[in-house]
């Protein structure tokens, strides 16, 4: 299934645990908005967001606070992560600190036990990990990594060895997997998979074992085994360039964003996998 969105320029996107499309993107008047839509592409729900920043990266994700979900958005140039409310669309909670060497987050992700993990823009190889307790967001701590401002970063719990953060670096071709609060690297692939050059530009997974890699110059999406890294299958999706992945837990299926020509709107295809 593939279905067009109304934007021509976004950035983040993510699907919930009830199936819904959830893309920050830019009107044609200039406008910072999120769109929600349902599993068949219908747009139901619009939320403007006040900020001057219209093209720069934006980050989205479904958390789960107090076993409700809520939407996280986290703002690059802002340095900001917002919480809202699925129900209403209220903002829930806001973090930004403007303090001189404090952390500033960037690209974010889940985390352990509903938490919010960030990259921390202060300092390029560290995360920040965010309670969301009582709906507010509150910085935990920050947390050393072993590559310097990856790309893409997703968390697993591996059955092995527990809480890990899977990092992808494009320009290196490198994708790696660490424990999480420290910088033991348990496997990782540099340059080559499989005998060909990798270009990670995505990645999720599907909440088990499973690590699903955007590999865009070889028009491939590779399926990664968290505990070992090795390859457990090779998806040749018929789309000329990807620009991210997120997994659909409701179905399961995996999303694919298309990277679009100028002149076309931005599309998504879900692939059973």
């Amino acid at each position: 299934m593939t279905f067009e969105t109304e934007f021509k320029t976004w950035t983040g996107f993510c699907v919930s645990s009830d199936g819904h499309v959830i893309i920050h993107g830019v009107t044609e008047e200039n406008a910072s908005i999120i769109h929600a839509y349902n599993r068949i592409g219908k747009l139901v729900r619009t939320i403007p967001l006040n900020c001057s920043h219209k093209t720069t990266p934006y980050y989205v994700l479904e958390v789960k606070v107090e076993g409700q979900p809520s939407i996280a958005v986290s703002c690059f140039p802002c340095q900001e992560i917002c919480l809202f409310n699925t129900t209403n669309w209220e903002l829930r909670s806001a973090y930004k600190d403007t303090l001189k060497g404090r952390p500033k987050p960037g690209k974010i992700c889940r985390g352990p036990k509903g938490c919010i993990i960030a990259l921390n823009k202060v300092k390029s190889q560290s995360v920040c990990l965010f309670d969301c307790k009582d709906h507010m967001l509150q910085l935990k701590g920050t947390f050393p990594i072993s590559i310097n401002d990856p790309q893409g970063m997703c968390f697993v719990e591996s059955q092995k060895y527990g809480f890990m953060l899977v990092l992808t670096k494009y320009v290196d071709g490198l994708i790696q997997a660490a424990m999480f609060n420290a910088k033991e690297v348990i496997w990782e692939h540099e340059g080559k998979i499989d005998g060909a050059i990798c270009h990670p530009d995505g990645i999720t997974t599907d909440g088990s074992s499973k690590v699903f890699i955007a590999d865009n110059g070889n028009q491939r999406i590779l399926v990664l085994d968290a505990d070992s890294g090795s390859v457990l299958r090779t998806i040749r999706p018929d789309i000329e360039g990807m620009a991210g992945l997120a997994w659909c837990a409701s179905s399961p299926r995996l999303a694919v964003r298309h990277k679009s020509p100028a002149d076309l709107k931005c599309r998504i295809t879900f692939f059973d996998v």
